[in-house]
């Protein structure tokens, strides 16, 4: 072998692992599709969220890591990583800036027989800013969201990890569970938004 001016030092790993939680991010894609369930015709939503700069600002506990994994005690439970002063370390969320996340998808139940089944997509519309008022009967009559109203949207997005099959290997997704209203955030313009999906 030949020497290289190079070394491996275990205790400095330079990945930083996405900790569930609270985001601020925009809505930067959106689309939707016509399905049929067992309970009835729907349509489902699925956006794609971008993380934003202020979450870099965010922080979030180190723990000791073993290469992508976390190294865990006798109890399970993950080792936080001790600062100079005996007190837990932490690091800012630069790392997710700028990353992109899909959701898993919110259902419409057209009809009136599954008009029940449409809390979530209300508590979703409601979590964008949009409030919707009641008819006479005490029903919220719903409308469908379109792209206009959705790209650009601050948010904040709730991510968490989702394990997968695939060629019978077990695989970790990260997506957008829900999403509450980001008071603060600003509503980017769709010139703003970069459109270099994959998808």
């Amino acid at each position: 072998m030949k020497d290289l001016d190079a070394t491996y030092d275990p205790t400095k790993n330079p990945f930083t692992p996405i900790e569930s939680g609270f985001y601020p991010a925009h809505v930067v894609s959106f689309g939707t599709r016509e399905v049929a369930t067992k309970v009835g015709d729907a349509i489902v939503i699925n956006m794609t969220y971008e993380i934003a700069e202020e979450a870099g600002e965010l922080t979030q506990l180190v723990y000791e890591m073993d290469g992508f994994e976390y190294k865990l005690d006798n109890n399970g439970d993950k080792i936080i990583v001790k600062n100079s002063k005996g007190g837990s370390q932490s690091t800012k969320c630069k790392h997710l800036v700028g990353k992109k996340f899909r959701d898993n998808g919110v259902f419409v139940f057209t009809g009136n027989e599954s008009s029940g089944r449409n809390r979530r997509y209300y508590d979703f519309l409601s979590s964008l800013g949009i409030k919707l008022k009641s008819d006479k009967d005490g029903n919220f009559p719903l409308s469908l969201l379109e792209e206009s109203d959705v790209i650009g949207k601050p948010v904040l997005a709730k991510l968490a990890s989702e394990q997968y099959e695939k060629d019978g290997e077990k695989r970790t997704a990260w997506k957008v569970f829900t999403v509450m209203e980001w008071a603060e955030g600003q509503t980017l313009s769709k010139d703003e938004i970069e459109d270099d999906l994959p998808f």
